[in-house]
């Protein structure tokens, strides 16, 4: 608890954002040195997110 952790957590980070804004995010998310997990149901977010992923599906590994 007293050091600091590379974790970045992200429940739906594109609903209430400009389109513009988006590709912001993304590129800030891929210059990101930590962990992201992100929760997302933009198709378009998910295919364009850069590094390693872990899809769940119905509580599986997909």
């Amino acid at each position: 608890m007293t050091r600091p952790a590379d974790l970045l957590v992200l429940d739906e980070p594109t609903n209430h954002i400009a389109l513009d804004l988006v590709e912001d995010l993304q590129a800030a998310l891929a210059a990101y040195p930590g962990a992201v997990v992100a929760v997302s149901h933009d198709r378009a977010f998910r295919a364009r997110f850069e590094g390693e992923r872990l899809e769940l599906r119905a509580g599986r590994r997909r």
